[in-house]
């Protein structure tokens, strides 16, 4: 299994394209309860944001760009959602159209990614955690199946993004160090377990094509025989 993790990925038979589509359904699928989820989620950090603001809760607190941040979460996920329910799911799966969904998913995963980082920034200046980053990279790793090559880039885009940008927010060099070692190590784990799920749903569809074959040769040979 550790050695299916680093090779690369062999589709027989012109699979590809057949493998890509239900991929993407596959996703699509995922993605929109994780939409659900997201939207109900910044619906309640809305609540208590306003709640804490008019309340003059804490005075350090910058409630504006947190609640704008919430809000831009909230839209593009509530958007992600209408758009992947009322047209990716129902356009005719072509090569083109193929590559259009891909693209569309890959942006709503920089997007959770990026928005992560962007909170973990502001949150250097008041409690110093990386909890939303780490968040959101493991909910993209479990939510997206996703190539090994494709989700390399993309989580060492994380890590890179993030790592250049802390020493601006955080000031003591001991957190730093302390944030640049988890980080480091947790994107690998993220990397590891979107690969074991990209090679496991590889292998479903390989073993369900074979399946049909072998159904359709014992249906012909049935038919023969009556």
């Amino acid at each position: 299994m550790l050695k299916d993790l680093f090779k690369k990925t062999i589709f027989p038979d012109d699979t590809k394209s057949a493998f890509t589509a239900q991929l993407l359904k596959e996703n699509f699928h995922r993605s929109i309860i994780l939409g659900y989820a997201v939207m109900l989620f910044e619906s309640i950090l809305i609540t208590i944001n306003l709640i804490s603001y008019f309340g003059h809760v804490d005075t350090s607190y910058d409630f504006i760009t947190y609640l704008l941040m919430y809000i831009s979460m909230f839209t593009v996920n509530m958007l992600f959602v209408v758009m992947t329910k009322k047209v990716f799911l129902k356009i005719k799966w072509t090569e083109s159209s193929m590559k259009m969904m891909s693209g569309f998913q890959l942006g709503y995963v920089f997007f959770m990614i990026g928005w992560g980082i962007a909170i973990t920034m502001l949150d250097q200046r008041l409690y110093g955690q990386i909890t939303t980053f780490v968040v959101n990279v493991a909910v993209c790793a479990i939510t997206f199946y996703m190539s090994g090559i494709k989700s390399f880039f993309i989580y060492i885009g994380a890590l890179i993004g993030l790592v250049t940008g802390l020493p601006f927010f955080q000031s003591n060099t001991n957190i730093l160090i302390g944030h640049y070692v988890n980080i480091s190590v947790f994107c690998f784990l993220a990397w590891i377990v979107c690969r074991m799920l990209y090679v496991n749903f590889h292998k479903n569809f390989t073993v369900n094509r074979e399946l049909e074959k072998t159904n359709i040769v014992l249906q012909t040979h049935m038919s023969l025989m009556l």
